[in-house]
Formats: C-alpha cells, sequence, structure tokens
C-alpha cells in the first residue's frame, strides 16, 4: 500500500466521485482551508456543498468516503503496479503545476522520471496517417530522440503510435497520455506499442484504473500532452482534427509550435496547411528546426551552425564574440529599441546562442 497523505488521498477522492469537471473540483476544494479538511468536515459543510455542487454530488461523495473508495482505488494501483502522484505530492511534476486546471491525480505506469524530461515534445496528428505521414513522424521522432528530446503523445491509431513506435525503437523517452485509465490499451491494436510504453517509457492518465473511453476525456488528455511538453509538432492534420485542438491549447499556454507542410491535395493534411497558412512562423521541414529552436546542437555542428540567426541576431553574435557587452553598449551600437534588443537576446539565450553574465552583461 502507498504512504500518502491525507491531502493526498483528498485528491483522489475528488477524482472518484467522477461528477464533477477538474475547474469545478478545484473551486470545491477551495472552499476549505487545508483540502484534507473533506474528509473531517463534509457533514457539517453538507448545505455549502450542496450549493455549490449540488444533491447528486454531495450524496456521491458521502458514497464514496463512507464506502472507503480511496483505498479501493489504492488497492487497483498496488495490484496493477500504478503510482498515483496526488497534485499537492512532492512528486508532482513541475510541468504540471503550471497548467490552467492541472490533474488532481496523475496515474502513472513505467519510468516516472521522465516526467522532468530536460526538453520535451509533443507529437501529434491524425489518426488516419498517410504513408507520407507516417514517414515523416517516424523520421522525426528517431532523430529527436537522438538528440535526447522526449516524445510526448497520445497512443492513438495513426501518428500517435508512429510516435511512440519509432522513439522506442531508438532507444529514446517518450510518454503517453492516456483517455482511459493506465491499465487499459486504447486502440487494441497499439498493444505491442503499450506492452513497451510500461516497461522502456511512461503510460499517465488522470482517469482511474479501470476508466473506459468517452469522448470528451480526448481534449481533456490533450491539454496534458501539452503540459508536459515544451512544444508541439503537428505532423499530419484534418480539418477537424483532435490535433489542432491540441494546437490550440499550445498556443493558449505559450507553447513552441511546429508544423510540418502537407500535399496540397491529401485531405488528411487539409488542417495542417491551413494552420501554416495563419502561421507561417511554424513552418517545419525537418528535425533540425526543432533542434535550433530548442538551442541543442546537432551531432558534429556548432550550435551557431544549427542555429538560423537573422541579421541583428548575427550581428549581437559577432560582437560578443570579440568579448561581453553590457545591454547599453548594444543598445548603442546596433541602434535598435531597448524592448527589440530584449526579445532578440531573450531569442538567443533559448537557443543556447548568448549568455546573460548578469548585471546586464552578456556574453557567447
Amino acid at each position: 500500500m502507498f504512504s500518502l497523505s491525507k491531502s493526498d488521498r483528498a485528491c483522489i477522492l475528488l477524482q472518484t466521485t467522477e461528477m464533477l469537471g477538474v475547474k469545478k473540483r478545484y473551486e470545491l476544494l477551495s472552499m476549505f482551508d487545508d483540502i484534507a479538511d473533506i474528509f473531517d468536515t463534509y457533514a457539517k459543510r453538507r448545505l455549502d456543498i450542496i450549493d455549490f455542487c449540488g444533491e447528486k454530488f454531495y450524496d456521491k461523495l458521502v458514497e464514496c468516503i463512507e464506502g472507503g473508495a480511496v483505498d479501493k482505488v489504492l488497492d487497483d494501483c498496488s495490484r496493477l503496479g500504478i503510482t498515483p502522484i496526488a497534485y499537492t505530492s512532492e512528486l508532482y511534476p513541475e510541468r504540471l503545476m503550471n497548467m490552467s486546471n492541472p490533474p488532481l491525480v496523475l496515474f502513472c505506469r513505467g519510468r516516472i522520471e521522465l516526467l522532468n524530461s530536460r526538453i520535451s515534445l509533443g507529437v501529434v496528428g491524425t489518426r488516419r496517417a498517410s504513408r507520407y505521414g507516417a514517414d515523416t513522424t517516424k523520421k522525426f521522432c528517431k532523430e529527436l530522440a537522438e538528440h535526447g528530446i522526449c516524445i510526448v503523445s497520445g497512443m492513438a491509431k495513426g501518428i500517435d503510435g508512429c510516435a511512440h513506435e519509432a522513439t522506442l525503437s531508438s532507444g529514446g523517452d517518450t510518454i503517453a497520455v492516456l483517455a482511459t485509465g493506465v491499465d487499459k490499451v486504447y486502440p487494441a491494436e497499439n498493444r505491442a506499442i503499450y506492452e513497451n510504453l510500461i516497461t522502456d517509457g511512461l503510460v499517465v492518465s488522470e482517469y482511474l484504473p479501470g476508466s473506459e473511453a468517452k469522448p470528451y476525456k480526448f481534449p481533456e488528455r490533450n491539454r496534458i500532452v501539452v503540459a508536459l511538453s515544451d512544444g508541439i509538432l503537428v505532423v499530419e492534420a484534418g480539418e477537424k482534427s483532435g490535433a489542432l485542438i491540441t494546437l490550440d491549447i499550445a498556443i493558449d499556454e505559450g507553447r513552441e509550435c511546429f508544423i510540418v507542410p502537407q500535399n496540397v491535395d491529401t485531405r488528411t493534411g487539409k488542417g495542417s496547411n491551413e494552420r501554416l497558412r495563419a502561421m507561417p512562423h511554424a513552418l517545419t521541414l525537418d528535425a533540425s528546426d526543432v533542434l535550433a529552436r530548442f538551442g541543442i546542437k546537432q551531432k558534429g555542428d556548432t550550435i551557431t551552425d544549427s542555429v538560423q540567426l537573422d541579421f541583428f541576431e548575427m550581428r549581437i553574435v559577432e560582437l560578443l564574440e570579440t568579448g561581453e557587452r553590457h545591454f547599453d553598449e548594444l543598445l548603442e551600437l546596433l541602434d535598435v529599441k531597448s524592448s527589440e534588443l530584449g526579445g532578440i537576446l531573450t531569442r538567443l539565450e533559448i537557443m543556447g546562442v548568448v549568455k546573460d553574465l548578469g548585471g546586464n552583461f552578456y556574453g557567447v
């Protein structure tokens, strides 16, 4: 049995009720000074809880508390080799802490350390992948995995499955976020991928063990794919693809966005191309574009060789190669606005080309 705090158990309790959305659960917990208090004060706060969530929810809450629902979930986890990580746990990943409406509990099966990978990339696309889409996904993921990037996807048919499979076969790290319990294989045809994931990768879900797939769970799942990733790569997506929902979440959450162009005649790539028309900066032709954006040096290259710099960026690098310089000195030499220079320096720092030496001094 797991050693969990009362607060951790309160998070699992709210997950067992399955009658409130994630946002509503957090609003309910905010009614208590300490979320663990729900176990001791739910009867006293009956009218408050009913007023906020309705009588049916209150009855379900009482049933779960008095029926030992949390212990039953933990028994299932222990039996199935699942590790539950509650929002209140020290193990809860920082990436999820910073997202909107993070899951109260993350159920994990596999290598939990992957939750804290240095750089992770979400790879998404259509379930009806073309041969070009599948081959492109495999090519990207193989090279990205070889450069230490953890690939995150949803283990769905098509692009998702190709992403996990290519990463695992390359000996890379990959995380699958499911819209079911982590003990369920969905779709069934991806069982071989799933079996490899729980030994060499990681499978996670916010849903209780045994939970089946339902339509509303897939968009909820997508937000976790984004939260665990530093950027999102859309390989191939139709006009109504769930991958575009994931892309929208990534934009809202301030993640890097990458889109691979598709044949103009293919339906499975029409959504990708339409988004690329609106987001030309997201154009991604090969894995080196992703590596450059994250400032990762390609094998055999210097970091500036693998990063495409514009005129001002190159000029800054040339100036700093002669020695460290103060922000004000760069401002005078380049004749640009302070806000513009700050933005350029920030991008160069992210790419690993320029270093902030402190005191407004910069170097390479």
